[in-house]
């Protein structure tokens, strides 16, 4: 028999928990209806969802219906154990794995939610309630997530990392350990491919894997994106976001206006090059190759040459303002560094004032 709480009505359950761990007062609509869905039983197969409109919370949705079900239903919860974030960006990965770590921590601190996970394991768990793993090249898996299958789990992973386990061909796996992988995946397991516009191939294998796979816990799939492929379909979730404007900060989010500006020029290297080193304010530029970047990047630190303060990020005391370095550059290789430690060795030149029109 299971333990009385206090929270009789799930909406209560989830509403309070969902800002302790979210840190976010008042949780979306549409996170709401999605956790009610799961507990129904039902997985939404597409979610279409604006960018900055919390995606990345449907983890904290699912570990809340989880822990839900732990507490409430005798013979145990329907919804799978294992959650699979996958998307096809290093990194993304990263930024979810530090989402997903981030939800661990805050499990700790939260004993009725640890509490509940916990009983879902039947060999205890030593440390945190919530395992974490990451799947992607030349990051080893820490197997966390296998080494207990009744523990719950997040797995952050790339699309060649998933998807060659899900077919048995697991790369960095030995011949034992392939079945063993694949079936993890396949079964108990909800998997999300984040951006799934981007990977139609692997979002048609998962589509193909959850109509062909059976059992008592079969594989799940929800498929993530902000501009999918085919948007004239009706079947999305939510159905409408109408609810969620009355929320100031979706509604700021959502209404936001986005300019795009086309620049016509007979040599595009050239104008690429004249529009950046001239930016009025903060400027991201795309270029095809390394060595593009690498002179595009030279081309802005010789124009603005001196014209950063010694009080800049990346700047020593006894540094002159030549030696600070005034843009980030990204590219091959330089892409397995922590986010984090590249913008904090960034010095951003903070940008003049927009010329008036």
């Amino acid at each position: 028999m299971r333990d009385h709480v206090d929270e009789s009505q799930p909406v209560e359950y989830f509403r309070r928990l969902f800002a302790r761990l979210s840190g976010i007062e008042e949780p979306y609509r549409w996170q709401q209806a999605l956790f009610e869905q799961l507990l129904s039983g039902e997985c939404p197969s597409e979610v279409c969802l604006p960018t900055g409109l919390g995606k990345t919370s449907v983890m904290y949705v699912w570990l809340l219906a989880l822990a839900w079900e732990a507490l409430h239903r005798a013979e145990g919860p329907k919804l799978p154990r294992r959650l699979v974030w996958v998307v096809d960006r290093r990194v993304v990965v990263d930024q979810a794995t530090e989402d997903a770590e981030i939800l661990t921590r805050r499990i700790e601190d939260t004993p009725e939610v640890g509490e509940a996970l916990r009983r879902l394991s039947v060999v205890g768990v030593e440390g945190s309630a919530l395992a974490v793993s990451t799947l992607r090249g030349e990051r080893a898996d820490n197997r966390a997530w296998s080494v207990d299958p009744s523990r719950p789990a997040i797995i952050v992973g790339t699309v060649d990392m998933v998807g060659s386990r899900l077919l048995f061909s697991g790369y960095g796996d030995s011949r034992r350990r392939r079945p063993l992988h694949a079936g993890l995946l396949g079964q108990d397991t909800l998997i999300v491919n984040d951006e799934a516009h981007l990977t139609p191939a692997f979002a048609g294998l998962l589509t193909q894997l959850r109509q062909v796979g059976d059992g008592l816990r079969p594989l799940r799939v929800m498929l993530l994106s902000a501009t999918p492929r085919d948007n004239t379909r009706r079947s999305f979730f939510p159905e409408t976001l109408d609810a969620d404007l009355n929320n100031h900060l979706f509604r700021m989010r959502y209404r936001a206006v986005k300019r795009l500006c086309l620049h016509e020029h007979d040599d595009t290297r050239k104008g690429i090059q004249s529009l950046a080193i001239e930016p009025d304010r903060r400027t991201i530029v795309f270029v095809r190759s390394p060595e593009d970047a690498r002179k595009l990047a030279a081309a802005i630190e010789s124009r603005h040459k001196g014209r950063v303060s010694r009080s800049s990020p990346g700047c020593s005391a006894a540094g002159s303002a030549t030696s600070c370095s005034k843009t980030l550059l990204l590219s091959g290789s330089s892409r397995r560094i922590p986010r984090f430690q590249a913008s904090s060795r960034a010095g951003w030149w903070q940008p003049r004032p927009a010329k008036s029109a």
